[in-house]
């Protein structure tokens, strides 16, 4: 099973383009390759273009899937995209706006008064450059 994560990207207008990644989406494989290797508009972009990937490696970049088309979506804003996520199977998604990139990630609670039922949402979205500071750190 794999740890599901979205790629975004924000366009300069506030429109989002998104890619899917089935593998390795925490934050310390996808997260700090995007941070390394994608830290630009133009990087960023063009990965987030390639619309779908099995797995994202540090050497070999971005494996894809030729079955696979193109998956790309694009969406008139950040809200639009966020309402459009699946809560339960992406765990995190990662976001390139204003020159840096931001990660959000699945939470559930369980109400007091719910019976077996919880509750997941993502997280609003802390920049990436904190969140591999807490990862290097532990």
């Amino acid at each position: 099973m794999g740890t599901r994560s979205h790629i975004i990207y924000e366009e300069p207008t506030g429109e989002v383009l998104s890619m899917y990644c089935h593998y390795d989406g925490y934050p310390s494989h996808n997260g700090r390759i995007l941070f390394d290797q994608y830290n630009s508009a133009e990087k960023a972009k063009a990965l987030v273009e390639v619309g779908y990937a099995r797995n994202m490696d540090s050497q070999e970049g971005v494996e894809v899937d030729p079955e696979r088309p193109n998956e790309m979506e694009r969406h008139r804003n950040l809200n639009s995209f966020m309402w459009s996520v699946d809560t339960v199977m992406i765990e995190y998604i990662y976001r390139y706006a204003g020159d840096d990139w931001w990660m959000s990630e699945i939470k559930s609670v369980k109400p007091e008064d719910a019976y077996m039922v919880s509750i997941t949402y993502h997280s609003k979205f802390k920049l990436l450059s904190e969140v591999l500071e807490e990862v290097d750190a532990a």
